[in-house]
């Protein structure tokens, strides 16, 4: 599906994060055909006293687990660009079940300058490299290194990919399967590349459904194999087990 087809019908948004079906033809890779795919993505902001919305197919985050310094700026800088690409939940056309909810952890809700960002700014105009700007400044790193500390922490410094089939930032009793992706190792070229595509999603707008996530894994890897990297110690599936059910599970 074309940019424009998606802002017509009108996102990793990925635990949890997904690798696009379509977009493989990009970098020269087979289409799969044994897996359903989730739907197009549709970015939002998620404000420090908000919520997550409900009823979505499946859930991304795009986590910073701290102010970044140099190197790690520029990966943040090319993470942020990709998302900037998906189009805005505001556009959706779908269904909600249809579509990957793509979050960007923020303190505030964005001003116009920056939601107003559409998929056809160019990349170089100083609108976008603003908008860029003030999400860097303004990005709730408290909230993400919680997500990622109940998977386990976060070992780099990110950019960090997580999907999930069910919210993650709030309070839930479900157990799932997460899938998240550490792009730290990465040059904000391939940053970029792998947000683009494990995010926006692909052409074919089919409910997500739970027993798929490890075959969503392995599209991911094989995504990541073919760019180069090293998939094994970038991509992991990782379990959620809600603290309530731990502590009744733990000896007394």
């Amino acid at each position: 599906m074309s940019l424009r087809n998606m802002s017509r019908s009108g996102w990793i948004l990925c635990a949890a994060v997904l690798v696009v079906c379509s977009g493989c033809n990009r970098f020269g890779l087979s289409k799969p055909t044994t897996a359903q795919s989730i739907g197009p993505a549709v970015r939002e902001y998620l404000a420090s006293d908000e919520d997550e919305l409900e009823g979505y197919g499946f859930y991304s985050y795009l986590l910073f687990p701290s102010p970044p310094k140099s190197p790690a700026l520029e990966r943040y800088r090319a993470a942020l660009d990709a998302f900037l690409r998906i189009t805005p939940r505001a556009q959706q056309r779908e269904q909600s079940k249809q579509l990957n909810l793509t979050y960007l952890l923020v303190t505030q809700t964005p001003p116009p300058a920056v939601t107003s960002v559409m998929l056809g700014s160019l990349p170089d105009s100083p609108e976008r490299k603003a908008a860029i700007e003030w999400l860097i400044q303004n990005y709730d790193y408290p909230r993400a290194q919680q997500i990622l500390g109940k998977l386990g922490g976060a070992s780099n410094a990110g950019p960090y990919i997580v999907q999930a089939p069910i919210p993650l930032a709030g309070e839930t009793s479900k157990e799932t399967q997460v899938l998240r992706q550490d792009l730290a190792a990465l040059s904000p070229d391939t940053v970029s590349q792998l947000v683009d595509h494990v995010l926006i999603a692909s052409e074919h707008k089919q409910t997500w459904q739970s027993s798929d996530l490890q075959v969503w894994y392995m599209h991911v890897c094989d995504l990541w194999t073919q760019l180069g990297v090293n998939a094994k110690r970038t991509a992991e599936l990782v379990a959620w087990v809600p603290i309530d059910k731990l502590l009744a599970a733990a000896p007394h």
